[in-house]
């Protein structure tokens, strides 16, 4: 039996449930999980696998109490938030069959109205030698509303990065894959014999993409001819303490004839917020001409640049607020969704989220993740799929599969945002 574990929280959680189920079949990937994408969804629990040993895996999660909702039964009662927590686990993809799942129903009156968080974690009992899928599903009991998450578990071997998590200076884990500037952090191993890793820096820099009638590119070969390179000492599966002060891609590694490891990125200040011009500025190559980009980029007051940009497309000083709000709101969420070697809004996903908005179907397997516009009756309806590159440094690098045929698409829904 696994029990779902409290690590952390902010105040208190009551009321812990655990129940056990292996007979119920699914195939994960006829499964929608658009809810994950959606701009309706309130719920963004965040997940880190790490791999204790060869037979033991912890899986980390953090939710914001700010994303339930809160309700009492009586006037005098206090309010509460009513919500759940269910893993599934499977072979693959296409496995009917559950081999281990668990849930755990959390109530909690002492953080309304509170910007907190709780933190906490799970064990699993899964040996060495191969992957497996970790669906997970959260679900707010009082809002009936909730959210799925599909992970996979790599246990294939000992070097890759579900053995590694990054460690903030309060001692708990950091459950992205980015980092701010100039904080300090711990670099956890589970191979604590390992007296040292090796680190290879790389600039990270990137270009917008394409867009999806553009010719398919070859074949992305991640770089990994460093700009730099160091060691790091570790002591008992800790390392020193680490500051990372440069924008870039920071790969750490045991085997010095094995670039398998663990990877930071330090992305633009404030990431994934819009706090900056250039942050503004960069993601309008989505909607704008080459001239008017060009424009952009060699103005000298690029906020100014920007707020004219937006008032010479719209209507009106409220329609342009408007869709300002929307289309940074959807540069930030695609930051925090589809971050890989890049920022999220520089991916496909987040060209597609960005300009499309979230998909209305969403399908995943091994090696592809799928988005539907449209009903399946309609003419109009969109397909778009993304296939799972092979990348050192991420396993959420996507590749869209362009097409001439989104030509007519592309050009209405960028004519969306020009009118």
């Amino acid at each position: 039996m696994k029990n779902l574990k409290l690590l952390l929280s902010i105040q208190l959680i009551i009321s812990i449930l655990t129940v056990l189920g292996c007979s119920e079949q699914k195939h994960i990937e006829r499964e929608n999980i658009q809810n994950f994408y959606s701009s309706d969804n309130a719920l963004h629990p965040e997940y880190k696998v790490f791999h204790i040993h060869d037979t033991t895996t912890i899986v980390y999660y953090q939710f914001n109490f700010a994303d339930f909702a809160y309700k009492r039964e009586a006037v005098i009662l206090a309010f509460k938030a009513r919500y759940m927590l269910k893993y599934e686990l499977y072979n693959d993809f296409t496995a009917k069959n559950i081999i281990d799942s668990a849930s755990v129903v959390f109530v909690d009156s002492l953080n309304y109205k509170k910007d907190n968080s709780s933190l906490g974690y799970f064990e699993l009992n899964i040996p060495r030698g191969k992957e497996y899928i970790l669906r997970l599903k959260l679900t707010d009991l009082n809002a009936e509303k909730s959210v799925v998450n599909i992970i996979t578990i790599n246990k294939k071997e000992g070097l890759n990065r579900q053995n590694f998590y990054l460690q903030a200076s309060d001692g708990l884990p950091v459950m992205h894959s980015y980092v701010e500037r100039n904080q300090d952090y711990q670099l956890v191993y589970n191979d604590l014999s390992v007296k040292k890793l090796y680190v290879k820096y790389f600039t990270n820099f990137h270009k917008p993409p394409k867009p999806p009638m553009s010719d398919n590119p070859q074949k992305k070969v991640t770089r990994l001819k460093s700009d730099s390179s160091y060691t790091i000492e570790m002591r008992k599966g800790h390392s020193v303490n680490l500051r990372f002060s440069k924008q870039g891609i920071y790969h750490f590694y045991a085997d010095s004839l094995n670039p398998t490891g663990f990877t930071v990125f330090v992305f633009t200040s404030g990431y994934p917020y819009v706090s900056t011009q250039m942050q503004m500025l960069m993601p309008l190559r989505y909607i704008t001409t080459g001239s008017e980009f060009k424009k952009l980029i060699n103005s000298k007051d690029k906020k100014k640049a920007v707020d004219e940009f937006w008032l010479n497309i719209s209507s009106g000083e409220e329609s342009a607020k408007s869709f300002i709000s929307m289309y940074y709101n959807r540069v930030q969420d695609a930051n925090i969704l589809f971050p890989s070697d890049r920022e999220g809004w520089m991916t496909d996903r987040g060209m597609i989220f960005i300009v499309y908005g979230p998909p209305e179907r969403v399908f995943k397997n091994a090696g592809l993740e799928t988005w539907v516009y449209g009903t399946s009756a309609h003419r109009t309806t969109m397909k778009f799929n993304f296939i799972k590159n092979d990348n050192p440094f991420t396993d959420n690098d996507y590749q869209l599969n362009r097409s001439p045929s989104y030509i007519n698409s592309w050009s209405a829904a960028v004519e969306y945002w020009r009118r």
